[in-house]
């Protein structure tokens, strides 16, 4: 009898994404509660279902993970955006809104448009000038089972070296 498939991480962090689809969007949600999200809480609550405690802000969890090329992006992987109001400032400062890349140029993401939605990469999000996600798209991190199990048994450790990488604001 063949064994069942063995679902990863980033599947099952998608599978549980796809269970709060509509919940509404409000900027700085309380973390670990599922009434409402914004971006960040509702990457940070997806991770803390399946096997590790990110940061709480967007910013925080760009300092995690390993960079991505545009072309090499997975299923699960997050991907980092900024804004008009954002995209004229420096390193992390820059990121407006994460997202998790479920494939096929889809994401699944908390937005105050919709709340907690499937958006296209190519989906127009500022009809005054036509910007579509791409256009505000800055790069991709991948968080590996090994970086998770270090957030779960090294969590003081990783909020100070997170605390001491949002001073050196390193440039992307």
């Amino acid at each position: 009898m063949a064994q069942p498939k063995k679902i990863n991480t980033h599947e099952k962090i998608i599978i549980a994404g796809m269970k709060h689809m509509s919940k509404p969007y409000r900027l700085g949600a309380e973390p670990f509660q599922t009434k409402e999200f914004d971006c960040s809480s509702f990457v940070q609550y997806l991770y803390s279902q399946v096997d590790g405690i990110l940061p709480r802000t967007s910013r925080q969890q760009s300092l995690i993970g390993k960079k991505i090329k545009k072309e090499n992006i997975r299923r699960g992987d997050l991907l980092f955006f900024t804004s008009r109001a954002r995209h004229s400032k420096k390193g992390i400062e820059r990121i407006a809104h994460v997202a998790i890349f479920i494939g096929n140029d889809k994401m699944i993401h908390s937005c105050k448009m919709g709340g907690v939605v499937i958006s296209k990469l190519s989906d127009v999000i500022n009809k005054n000038d036509n910007k579509r996600w791409d256009d505000y798209y800055l790069f991709a991190k991948r968080i590996s089972k090994d970086e998770l199990q270090d957030l779960i048994t090294k969590p003081q450790e990783n909020a100070s070296s997170i605390f001491k990488s949002l001073h050196n604001k390193p440039k992307f």
